[in-house]
């Protein structure tokens, strides 16, 4: 895992990134309904992904990420996006009936991998923000 201290509340920046990490995967999953959806309601789910991109954007913002976009908010994105995938195998393993390969201890192994990803899109994001400002760009 990386390491850096972030510089604002980190509870409520992991609370933000894990909402950015579901609207990441209700965004997929509307893109990926758009070829199945009646005619009549592709424009709805269209604008709904725009909204839901603009909600993560302005959450992207709350956490001190800025409009520059680039590759490290590709790459932050794509980590919330495992994270939360991670998170879903876990709770999957949690609830496990002995009839999968999935374990208890399965479950725990991956919620701790998912918090861990999560941290590593806080370093991504703290390495961004001092970007910025070496830029003369400021938080």
């Amino acid at each position: 895992m990386l390491t850096a201290a972030p510089a604002v509340d980190v509870p409520i920046r992991k609370e933000i990134l894990v909402a950015v990490a579901n609207l990441i995967n209700a965004e997929e999953h509307l893109v990926y309904s758009l070829p199945k959806a009646p005619d009549r309601h592709v424009e709805d789910l269209k604008q709904l992904v725009a909204h839901i991109r603009s909600v993560r954007s302005t959450l992207m913002r709350a956490v001190g990420y800025g409009r520059e976009g680039g590759e490290l908010w590709c790459a932050v994105k794509h980590i919330l996006a495992a994270s939360y995938r991670v998170l879903e195998v876990a709770e999957k393993a949690s609830k496990s009936t002995g009839a999968s390969e999935l374990s208890g201890s399965d479950a725990v192994e991956m919620a701790a991998l998912s918090q861990e990803l999560l941290e590593d899109a806080l370093v991504l994001l703290e390495i961004q923000m001092e970007m910025r400002v070496g830029e003369g760009g400021g938080p």
